[in-house]
Formats: C-alpha cells, sequence, structure tokens
C-alpha cells in the first residue's frame, strides 16, 4: 500500500510502541500536553489525507497479498526450469511476504556473458517491469565517503563511541557481489494475472536463447 509516505509499526511490546509514538511525535507521551517532551526526537506524523487513503487500501490489502503471494509462489516453480536466473530465497520465517520487491539472483554467464544491465535492458524490451536495484552498497554513497572532521562529521567522529566510527575505506564483498547480480521485478507485477507470470518466463527464455544476439 502507498499514500505517498508514511508507514505503520505493528508489536506487542508496551515499551516499544511507547518510544515509537514518542519518536513519531517530537518525543511527546501519548495523551499528555503536546510542550511535554521526553526525548530528542521529530515529527513523522503522516496528514489525515494520506490516513484516509491507507485505511480505504486496508480492505483489499488481504487479496492484494493473497495474490501477490500465489504469482510469487508460481513463478518460483517456473524458475526452477532456467540455469543461471532465479528467485532469492527466504529464510523460511515469514507465512506471507509482502514482496515489495521481487528479488532474482542473475548469473551473466549462463546468459553467454551478457552483464545484468543488459539482460535488465533487454527484459524491459520484451515488456516486463524491471531494474536493477541497488546499484551500490549504502557504504558508497556521499553521505559516507564525504565525512568531515571535527563535529561536523557527527555522527561518523562522535567522541562518545569510544571508537573510530569509519566506514568509508571498507569493503563489502559479499553486497557488492550482490549489488552486481540482483535483478528487480517491482511488486505491482505480482497483482498481474497467472498469464502474465507465464509471459515473464517466456521473456527470459528468449532473451536466454538469444543471448549472444545482445553481446
Amino acid at each position: 500500500m502507498t499514500a505517498g509516505e508514511g508507514g505503520i509499526i505493528i508489536t506487542n511490546n508496551s515499551d516499544l510502541a511507547e518510544k515509537c509514538i514518542q519518536y513519531r511525535s517530537c518525543g511527546r507521551h501519548e495523551g499528555q500536553s503536546w510542550y511535554i517532551h521526553y526525548v530528542r526526537a521529530t515529527n513523522y506524523r503522516i496528514t489525515e489525507l494520506q490516513s484516509a487513503v491507507l485505511l480505504a487500501q486496508l480492505e483489499r490489502l488481504d487479496e492484494q497479498l493473497k495474490r501477490k503471494n500465489e504469482n510469487a509462489r508460481y513463478l518460483a516453480k517456473r524458475f526452477t526450469d532456467f540455469d543461471g536466473i532465479g528467485p532469492v530465497p527466504g529464510d523460511g520465517n515469514t507465512d506471507v511476504n509482502g514482496y515489495y520487491l521481487y528479488l532474482l539472483r542473475y548469473d551473466k554467464e549462463k546468459f553467454a556473458g551478457v552483464s545484468r544491465d543488459k539482460f535488465v535492458e533487454a527484459l524491459n524490451a520484451e515488456g516486463i517491469p524491471c531494474h536493477i536495484g541497488y546499484p551500490w552498497p549504502l557504504s558508497k554513497n556521499p553521505v559516507f565517503q564525504q565525512i568531515e572532521q571535527g563535529p561536523k562529521g557527527c555522527p561518523f567522529t562522535c567522541p562518545y563511541y569510544g571508537k573510530q566510527v569509519w566506514i568509508k575505506d571498507q569493503r563489502f564483498p559479499v553486497t557488492e557481489r550482490i549489488c552486481a547480480e540482483t535483478v528487480v521485478i517491482p511488486h505491482q507485477v505480482l497483482l498481474s494475472s497467472k498469464a502474465d507470470m507465464d509471459d515473464i518466463i517466456t521473456a527470459i527464455a528468449k532473451i536466454q536463447k538469444n543471448a549472444r544476439e545482445l553481446l
């Protein structure tokens, strides 16, 4: 579900719920004066209009989750016919998945050496919406690479850690490999029909069969 911005946290821990309320609403305790602040926080409250949109969408959430999970399981079975691409497996601890992203792992060697980016371009050309996901590890973003010294560099240069927090020059080879191999199908696609899921498989089979033409 989406309403531009906003979200929900569900918990059966009353202490955690209270902390969430405080961080959402300027550090206040629910039910107390608006001018009493207990923690340093900010305003993460969504608007009434966005809330109304989300409440209306809740009425179809169960149906959408059911369809997305059915189509995800169907695609997983169809992908067993392929060598070189398939869904990223879950950890088995979830009965229902929201599938914000349907992730595929791509092995270019099984597609005649065609790069992941070129494969994504070809799949889009076949009418299948997809993208590369996250192009590099989070640590490569400017916020981590352009750290100033002294107070301006907080929290990275904050003395209260008791140690230096510095990730600018660190390497994360597993994360980098995942970023280079991932193909993302957006969750909206999983709301389509079984015939549309078959189209995804047909398009990938076509690309794999004619991969050398893409080199």
